[in-house]
């Protein structure tokens, strides 16, 4: 709703992925639907709609989400590599996480720069900010998807 940071739908993605998968349904038109209800907000739903993709590539779909669709912070993280950036560097630049995009943004940025579940919780945490928002995306992200799709979808949203 008005006033809202889109946070909240993010942890709507998962599950109503899942369930649109498991009834043939369209997982992108369903997730969409359910996250405006609460957060019809543009960046929002980018956002939701790119961790949809994220799934979607996990599970094989080779279709590609248009660079141009991304939230804005997406689109900065993925066009300009900045899970390169050293934990200062990268707050200093997503500064808002409990915006729906840098939520998303901080999840990728610590799974990208973690190798053992401990180092995302660690790393999540020491970056502060609305750290149970973005702990429980990076812990999703982290358990669910494995590097190797992150990684290919990250590439395909920069093509």
């Amino acid at each position: 709703g008005s006033g809202s940071a889109g946070n909240g739908c993010l942890a709507l993605v998962l599950p109503v992925y899942v369930f649109a998968r498991k009834h043939n349904l369209q997982p992108r038109r369903l997730v969409k639907a359910f996250c405006q209800i609460s957060h019809a907000h543009g960046e929002a739903l980018r956002a939701s709609n790119f961790l949809c993709h994220v799934f979607e590539v996990h599970d094989g779909v080779k279709e590609s989400l248009p660079f141009e669709e991304l939230p804005s912070a997406l689109r900065e993280y993925v066009g300009q590599s900045h899970w390169q950036l050293d934990p200062s560097g990268f707050v200093s630049r997503y500064p808002h996480n409990a915006l729906a995009p840098e939520a998303v943004a901080y999840a990728l940025y610590t799974v990208q720069n973690s190798k053992r579940e401990e180092d995302v919780i660690a790393l999540t945490v020491s970056l502060g900010g609305d750290v149970d928002s973005t702990l429980a995306l990076a812990l999703m992200l982290y358990k669910i998807v494995t590097r190797e799709s992150l990684e290919a979808c990250l590439e395909r949203c920069r093509q």
